[in-house]
């Protein structure tokens, strides 16, 4: 498991702004003080609790994954099941239904159901989990 801080894409970009000015003591020393520089920057820097901006200064972070990341990585995982025959089957079923609730909500994700006239997934070229 990852001891990294997941930090939004502005978040990163702000703390890398300060990063190349300041070291990770002063930055602390910024976000515990409210200096201009971190308030500044809302939505930023100044939204990082201080227990996570010391963590991800002294550890590290990552990005956090969009809404539709996370829901094209459920898709392509699926489900695990021991019975091979059965999970494949059931993740069919799972895929669809994945898909059939983006189509009622109007979202199209890159790689799940952005499908072409023929039925096929115009990123990956995969048939319509229907057919």
């Amino acid at each position: 498991m990852s001891d990294k801080v997941k930090l939004t894409k502005n978040q990163i970009s702000h703390l890398e702004i300060l990063g190349n000015r300041y070291s990770p003591k002063e930055i602390i020393e910024m976000h515990l003080n409210h200096s201009e520089d971190i308030t500044r920057m809302s939505g930023g820097v100044s939204t990082i609790g201080f227990n996570d901006l010391a963590k991800a200064l002294y550890i590290g972070y990552e990005q956090k994954k969009s809404p539709e990341q996370e829901v094209l990585d459920m898709f392509q995982k699926g489900l695990s099941i021991q019975d091979k025959a059965l999970q494949t089957r059931i993740n069919g079923a799972y895929q669809l239904g994945i898909q059939n609730t983006l189509m009622v909500l109007g979202i199209t994700i890159e790689g799940i159901n952005n499908f072409d006239e023929e039925g096929y997934l115009r990123a990956g070229g995969h048939r319509d989990a229907t057919e």
